[in-house]
């Protein structure tokens, strides 16, 4: 009976032993797993902020790829608007060129035209309206070579009165109102000369004489007319027009700078002068197209002996509006 109760006893105290040492394998391993836990979730942690900093990180270089793009795209219309500036400049440049060319080779046809008739005969006669007081036409035997020689008439003081008449009744025959002469000249004897190159369309030209005719004429543009006054300067190697009147015909033309020399010794800068053209009409409604009309912004003219300021200028260019030719 002591036997049994011994070895019951020894049991017990082996199985106490191995439960103790279980559970000691128990809290160790379970320490182990909570470590390993911690390392693992440790590592997600790393990972989870090395996706985010990564995520940012491409964020921040799509905006930058943004911004770039953007920069892009303004140097691009910059670079468009330049482009067509240029292209524009280059077509109003190109226009003018063109035009030029164009206006040279009219004139320089012109020009032969005049010197072929001169070279046919030299006897051609230029018949004049009745200078005033006088009923019958006075003839000179030299005609006028225009526009591309100099302009002599040695005639009597008679003579030449006119031949500034019949210039201011040709200029009537195609305006709306009569003109009126502003001046009469000494009795004299001698040559009258007005100097007309050929090229004289130029940047320069020479303009105002204070004995010019003037007389009342009416223009149109399209739809647009205006009544004024012209005066007739066959001392200036161009045409010219007021801005006044330009605006009030709603006419438009190629820009050309221009520089006036009057007779007083001044001078005058045209940065915006344009050339144009108009028609001029008659009483009867009749018109005749006047191309190559210079525009300026004032004409430095004379006082004049009535009451009414020439907007318009008709120099050489547009002598053949004035005068006549007959065989």
């Amino acid at each position: 009976m002591a036997t049994i109760r011994t070895a019951l006893k020894e049991g017990a105290n082996n199985t106490q032993g191995d439960n103790t040492e279980m559970f000691t394998m128990i809290c160790e391993m379970r320490k182990e797993m909570q470590e390993r836990e911690k390392k693992e979730q440790a590592l997600r942690d790393e990972r989870e902020r090395e996706k985010k900093q990564d995520m940012e990180e491409r964020e921040r270089e799509r905006k930058r790829a943004e911004e770039r793009i953007d920069e892009m795209r303004k140097e691009m219309s910059q670079l468009q608007q330049a482009f067509q500036v240029m292209y524009k400049e280059r077509e109003v440049e190109k226009g003018n060129e063109e035009h030029q060319a164009h206006k040279e080779k009219e004139i320089e046809q012109t020009c032969e035209e005049h010197r072929a008739i001169q070279a046919q005969s030299e006897q051609l006669r230029v018949v004049h309206f009745p200078a005033p007081g006088k009923s019958e036409r006075v003839e000179c035997t030299t005609p006028p070579k225009m526009p591309c020689e100099v302009l002599k008439l040695p005639c009597e003081v008679s003579e030449l009165e006119a031949f500034v008449k019949g210039l201011v009744e040709g200029l009537k025959e195609n305006a709306m109102g009569p003109p009126r002469r502003t001046g009469r000249m000494a009795p004299t004897k001698g040559t009258v000369g007005f100097e007309a190159p050929c090229r004289s369309f130029g940047r320069t030209v020479t303009a105002g004489d204070n004995s010019s005719p003037t007389g009342a004429v009416t223009l149109r543009h399209g739809d647009r007319t205006v009544n004024t006054y012209a005066l007739i300067d066959f001392g200036s190697s161009a045409s010219l027009m007021s801005h006044e009147t330009q605006d009030l015909l709603d006419v438009e033309g190629l820009a050309k700078p221009l520089t006036l020399s009057w007779t007083n010794g001044d001078m005058q800068e045209e940065p915006d002068s344009e050339e144009v053209s108009v028609e001029i009409l008659d009483a009867k409604g009749n018109s005749l197209k006047l191309d190559g009309i210079r525009t300026v912004s004032a004409m430095n003219l004379p006082k004049q002996s009535y009451e009414g300021t020439p907007t318009l200028l008709l120099g050489l260019p547009h002598a053949h509006l004035t005068y006549g030719q007959s065989n």
